[in-house]
């Protein structure tokens, strides 16, 4: 990117706006972390992609954007042990 991305703070206010229109989230509770839940819940809600990869299902997962996706994933202490 030519520009600098945002903070977290500024992410929310930016969809908040209807600035960022996409949510990308690598694990955590994103919306159970911020100070301000239902202002962050209506910036969530703002956006058309909200894409949560997580080790378990939280709270952040029932407040999305208009398509939601949650990716699964293992996590760091976890082994991927198949048939093959």
């Amino acid at each position: 990117p030519k520009t600098h991305g945002y903070d977290t703070v500024a992410a929310i206010k930016a969809m908040y706006k209807g600035r960022a229109k996409v949510f990308v989230a690598m694990g955590g509770n994103f919306l159970s972390a911020t100070p301000d839940t239902e202002y962050t819940a209506k910036a969530l809600q703002n956006c058309d992609l909200t894409v949560q990869i997580s080790t378990k299902l939280n709270r952040s997962h029932l407040i999305h954007g208009k398509t939601a996706l949650i990716l699964p994933c293992l996590g760091r202490t976890e082994k991927d042990v198949q048939e093959s």
